[in-house]
């Protein structure tokens, strides 16, 4: 029964010496903030004339108050290029196709976004080329390449020729 005694005793002087956590006006782990929001990299390009999707997922639009020509996007959401200033819209005829071109020219290059619609005639490459919507580039008066749609774009080409001077 000694034994028993001084047991009890040991327990309860470790218990009267023992202190128990305050608490605290915080949590032992809080939980995470949120990260904000990222804010937009460009604000929205308004009014829309001309925007599809190229290969690439790549972007390709008219657009905006000044307009402006802008293709792609960086990891901010910028565009890989964007053109603003003068720029010339014309119905074009050809033998086989007829549609709308907007041209943006910038150092030495020449940006044609195109919506050409025609026959399917003659070799698959005139067919292409009757039926062609996207970009097509130039360095002075040379060919350099074109950019296709993957879709139909959407288009408003009354209201880009009315915002012409």
């Amino acid at each position: 029964m000694k034994r028993t005694l001084v047991l009890l005793t040991a327990l309860v002087a470790s218990i009267a010496t023992s202190q128990e956590p305050r608490p605290t006006d915080q949590p032992a782990d809080p939980a995470p903030t949120p990260a904000p929001a990222p804010e937009p990299a460009t604000e929205a390009c308004e009014p829309v004339f001309f925007a599809c999707t190229t290969q690439g997922d790549k972007r390709l639009e008219v657009c905006g108050d000044p307009v402006r020509y802008r293709f792609g996007a960086r990891d901010d959401g910028s565009p890989e290029l964007e053109i603003r200033g003068d720029f010339i819209v014309e119905e074009r005829r050809h033998i086989r196709s007829m549609g709308d071109v907007v041209r943006f020219e910038n150092d030495g290059y020449a940006y044609e976004v195109t919506e050409m619609t025609g026959s399917s005639g003659g070799t698959p490459e005139e067919a292409a080329a009757n039926n062609f919507m996207g970009v097509m580039v130039f360095k002075g008066d040379q060919f350099i390449s074109t950019v296709a749609c993957t879709e139909p774009p959407t288009t408003n080409w009354g209201a880009l020729r009315a915002t012409q001077n």
